[in-house]
Formats: C-alpha cells, structure tokens, sequence
C-alpha cells in the first residue's frame, strides 16, 4: 500500500480497528464478497481496508475497490470510514453519505468497463 492517501469525501481524521481485505483478479465475473461480509461482520467504528494482491499501482488504480453501495452499507453498519488502495466510483454519491474515505487515484469508469475482481 502507499503511504500518502487523500481525504476524499470530508476532511476528517479516522480512527478505529481495521478490517483488512486483500481481494485477487480474477477472470470471470465475480461479487466482491469479502468486502460484504467484511462490512456485515464489523464491528462499529471499524476501518475498511482493501487492497488488490499482486497488481502494480497502476493496474489497481484501474480498478474499483468501492462505490455509492459500499459507502451506504458501511454507514448504515456504522463502520468509522475506509482506505482503499485501488480505485473508487460514484464519487457524488460518497460525498452525499459524508461516509469518510481515503484513497490516492480517482477512479471515473464503472466497474464493467474495468477488469473485475
């Protein structure tokens, strides 16, 4: 992971018990269920924290590791906020939640026009 991300979605400090979730590419469609069952089992005030296994940064950052869905979920279960080492999506839709996230690349194309995880 890098060591610099950015606030993306409000301008506050997160603190809490990190969840780690290292997801692979993988050739065929798939649902990210690591990152759900992650957000369903966690504690309140926990961090999610998801990266992309044996990827350059260049190829994660092509690659959304989160979104409006994500975001809602993880509010609704009380989760402190997010870091993610890859790219995101639905980037007005975060911002609307004040879910708080930090992340080092935008991310503009929806997952289908991506690879998938």
């Amino acid at each position: 992971m890098k060591l610099f991300y950015k606030a993306r979605t409000c301008d506050v400090k997160i603190v809490g018990p990190a969840v780690a979730i290292k997801d692979r590419l993988s050739s065929r469609k798939v649902t990210p269920i690591k990152a759900l069952e992650a957000i369903e089992n966690a504690q309140k005030g926990a961090i999610l924290v998801r990266s992309i296994e044996n990827v350059s940064c260049d190829e994660a950052s092509k690659i959304a590791l989160f979104g409006g869905i994500m975001a809602y979920a993880s509010k609704v279960k009380g989760l402190g906020g997010a870091v993610l080492d890859g790219g995101f999506r639905d980037l007005a839709k975060c911002k609307m939640l004040a879910f708080p996230f930090f992340q080092e690349v935008l991310f503009p194309q929806t997952l289908l026009e991506g690879r998938r995880l």
